[in-house]
């Protein structure tokens, strides 16, 4: 399923599912809202919604060292 028009993106969700990443922490904004909108609607992974970016930073480091 393609949800996303630019091609870049379509190549990031891709290689993602085949290094086999299944969590995703998003920090939505108005320019990475293609990329928040192809992980969201891609049900290979989880997203989680993190509204700051510095905490969601220290999140998504936090579930990489578990």
């Amino acid at each position: 399923m393609i949800s996303s028009a630019k091609l870049e993106v379509q190549l990031l969700v891709d290689g993602c599912k085949k290094v086999g990443v299944t969590h995703v922490v998003i920090s939505p904004g108005s320019r990475n809202a293609p990329l928040s909108i192809a992980f969201d609607e891609d049900p290979h992974f989880q997203v989680f919604v993190v509204p700051d970016e510095r905490v969601a930073a220290f999140y998504a480091h936090g579930m990489a060292r578990n």
